[in-house]
């Protein structure tokens, strides 16, 4: 992974829910702090779900920590590594013609990690994009 984007893409921007109370969400949070700090995100948004509780609505979240990286979303616990393959994979989304190079690998990684409801949840709002013969 490289350590800054390119100089012909535009880093993208990123989304965080915490909770105070929650275990998973500073380390989440210092991932991300480096990333802004290393260019790699353009920009974040830090909600706290206490001083905000709406966006659990807003954003359709269950759990925290979550991350919205372009269109891709985290829950839970993360690494710095998963952090920067999404910021990756965002940048390469907009540089592709129809901005969804990785939802293959995007649905590998949140079946991998027990999230079917999120793959159907995608799957049938984007039911019009699937080729299916």
């Amino acid at each position: 992974m490289k350590n800054s984007p390119s100089l012909h893409s535009t880093a993208p921007q990123a989304t965080m829910l915490l909770s105070s109370s929650c275990a998973f969400c500073p380390s989440v949070l210092d991932s991300l702090s480096k990333m802004i700090r290393s260019g790699e995100l353009s920009s974040l948004n830090i909600i706290n779900l206490e001083q905000n509780p709406n966006a659990m609505q807003k954003y359709n979240v269950r759990s925290v920590p979550w991350v919205q990286i372009g269109t891709h979303e985290l829950t839970g616990s993360q690494t710095l590594e998963a952090l920067q393959q999404r910021a990756q994979w965002a940048m390469d989304d907009e540089s592709s013609q129809d901005g969804k190079n990785n939802t293959i690998a995007d649905f590998d990684f949140l079946l991998s990690d027990g999230q079917v409801n999120k793959v159907v949840d995608a799957l049938r709002k984007n039911e019009d994009d699937l080729n299916i013969s």
